[in-house]
């Protein structure tokens, strides 16, 4: 069976902040084919309250052997890589500290490279940000090796509550060269919905009728004891309050959107026979 090369965009995403590693890592595609191209990109983020950029290096390794070191630029290093041996591969992405933060490694990422006749699916890119009731795009591409032939179907899991992923096109055949598609990930925004309630003319009819039985027997309560007059007053008084408050009403509703954080969404192709999956780091603030 003859093996077909092809090219595969891989990104890797570790998140380090001042002095440690964070312990989110993505990657558009795993497993890798013998030969690709692969990308790493490490995106470095301050702690929270600092508005420092990190600056300096990021050397990557592989199982402890440099694979090469890349200048940050506005907090992000990616550097291009290639494989040529199957197994898995344990990347660490090292950062050099600057005058503002402390070196600090990313946890190991392990990369599988493969020489199976199976497609792959990637993402790019990995990390997106957005506000609450935002949308973001992603590129999704499958590249098939051998003989994979079969179409494959796409779906999005560990969605955050009120979070909806689409796909422009939800089934695509793998090819060496890739084929694309575009994903579409909304959250939703909090809401606050305000309704008006209003009575109908039964109810208002209602409201009066003390008033007019208190106009025929006008004379009747001025003839009685000082607590009837005392309770004939109340119940008017009261009347008037229902009828000037209880007219209408409004409602405030508030609906809850999508709450802010860091989630992981998982990116599932399937075509029958064997799933593959990647991961997308969707931030909202």
């Amino acid at each position: 069976m003859k093996s077909m090369r092809v090219r595969l965009l891989v990104a890797v995403v570790a998140i380090i902040s001042s002095g440690r590693a964070g312990a989110d890592v993505t990657v558009s595609s795993n497993p890798a084919l013998v030969g690709q191209g692969v990308v790493f990109t490490v995106q470095l983020n301050p702690p929270s309250g600092v508005i420092a950029i990190p600056t300096g290096s990021v050397t990557f390794v592989d199982g402890g052997a440099g694979i090469g070191t890349v200048p940050l630029q506005n907090g992000v290093a990616t550097l291009a890589a290639e494989f040529t041996t199957v197994g898995d591969h344990s990347i660490v992405a090292e950062y050099s500290g600057d005058s503002n933060f402390q070196p600090a490694n990313s946890p190991p990422f392990i990369e599988h490279i493969t020489a199976d006749d199976v497609f792959t699916l990637a993402v790019s890119p990995t990390v997106l940000k957005q506000h609450p009731g935002g949308s973001s795009t992603a590129r999704v591409t499958l590249f098939g090796n051998g003989s994979v032939s079969a179409s494959v179907h796409l779906s999005c899991e560990n969605l955050p509550p009120g979070t909806s992923c689409s796909f422009q096109v939800n089934t695509l055949k793998p090819s060496s060269a890739g084929s694309s598609t575009t994903m579409t990930i909304t959250s939703t925004a909090t809401r606050t919905a305000t309704t008006s309630a209003s009575y109908g003319s039964a109810y208002h009819a209602a409201l009066f009728l003390p008033f007019l039985f208190g106009s025929i027997f006008t004379r009747s309560v001025f003839r009685w004891g000082k607590k009837a007059r005392l309770l004939a007053g109340l119940c008017v008084l009261g009347t008037v309050t229902m009828c000037l408050t209880g007219c209408g009403d409004t409602l405030r509703v508030i609906r809850g959107g999508t709450p802010t954080g860091s989630y992981t969404i998982r990116v599932v192709g399937n075509d029958g026979t064997l799933t593959q999956t990647a991961n997308i780091q969707l931030t909202l603030n």
